[in-house]
C-alpha cells in the first residue's frame, strides 16, 4: 500500500468525522510519512510502521468515542452529543497524536543510533587493504633492488672477464707486433737492394697494422668503460 492508498482508506473509513477534523488527521499523518521516508525508511515501511490499518482506525474513533464497530458513512453523531464532547475528543485526539509521534521519533532516534554504532564497530577494511597494498609494495621495492644488484654483479663479472681476455690477448699481440715490425724494417732493407720481397713485404705489413688496430681496439674499449664509469660517479 502506497501513501495515497493508504489516506484515502483513512478518509474512507473515517468520513463520520467532521470534515475539518478528517483533513487535520490526514495530514498528521502525511506529514509523518514524510518525516518517517527523510529518515532513510521506504514509503511502505513508513505505513507498515503504523500497525494494523484496522486497529489503527479503531484508536482513532476510539478517542472520538465512536464505536470502532460502526461502519456509517456520511452519517453523523447527533448534534446534542457532539457538542457536548467534541472538546474533550479533540484534547484526546491531539495528545493520543502527540504521544504516538514522541513514540515514533523515539523509535526513529533508536535505529539512527544502533546504525551509527554499527558504522563506528565496522573495520576499516579501505584501511586494512592499503596498508597489505603498501606492505606488498615494499615488499615488492625489496625483491627489484635485490635484482637490480644480482644484475649489476653479474654484468661486472661479465666486463671483467672480458677485459681480462682481451688483455691476456693483447700481450701476445703487442709482442707479435714488435717483432713484426723488426722484420718488416729487414724485409725493407733488402728490398731496396733488390730481392724479391715484395709479396712477403706486403704481408708483414697487413700483419703489423693487424696487431696494431688490435692493440687500439682493446685501449679504446677500457678507456671507454673508464669514462663511462666515472660518469656515472659524477651523476651520482
Amino acid at each position: 500500500m502506497n501513501k495515497e492508498g493508504f489516506l484515502k482508506v483513512l478518509e474512507e473509513r473515517l468520513s463520520m468525522l467532521e470534515e475539518q477534523e478528517r483533513k487535520d488527521i490526514l495530514s498528521e499523518y502525511a506529514m509523518h510519512i514524510e518525516m518517517k521516508r527523510q529518515g532513510g525508511m521506504s514509503e511502505q515501511e513508513a505505513i507498515d510502521d503504523f500497525g494494523d490499518v484496522d486497529s489503527l482506525i479503531g484508536e482513532i474513533l476510539e478517542a472520538y468515542h465512536i464505536d470502532p464497530s460502526y461502519k456509517g458513512l456520511g452519517k453523523k453523531n447527533p448534534a446534542g452529543e457532539i457538542g457536548r464532547k467534541a472538546g474533550d475528543a479533540i484534547t484526546k485526539s491531539k495528545e493520543s497524536f502527540s504521544h504516538f509521534m514522541e513514540q515514533q521519533k523515539e523509535k526513529q532516534e533508536k535505529r539512527m543510533e544502533k546504525r551509527k554504532q554499527e558504522e563506528k564497530d565496522r573495520p576499516d577494511r579501505w584501511k586494512q587493504r592499503a596498508e597489505r597494498i603498501r606492505e606488498k609494495k615494499g615488499d615488492g621495492e625489496g625483491v627489484k633492488k635485490l635484482c637490480r644488484g644480482i644484475w649489476a654483479m653479474c654484468k661486472w663479472i661479465v666486463v671483467f672477464c672480458v677485459k681480462a681476455v682481451l688483455l691476456f690477448l693483447m700481450i701476445p699481440a703487442v709482442i707479435a707486433g714488435l717483432v713484426a715490425v723488426f722484420a718488416l724494417g729487414i724485409l725493407l732493407i733488402l728490398l731496396v737492394q733488390g730481392y724479391p720481397l715484395v709479396g712477403v713485404t706486403l704481408g708483414m705489413s697487413g700483419f703489423v697494422l693487424s696487431c696494431g688496430a688490435y692493440t687500439f681496439l682493446v685501449f679504446s674499449f677500457l678507456g671507454n668503460k673508464k669514462q663511462k664509469n666515472s660518469g656515472e660517479e659524477v651523476e651520482a
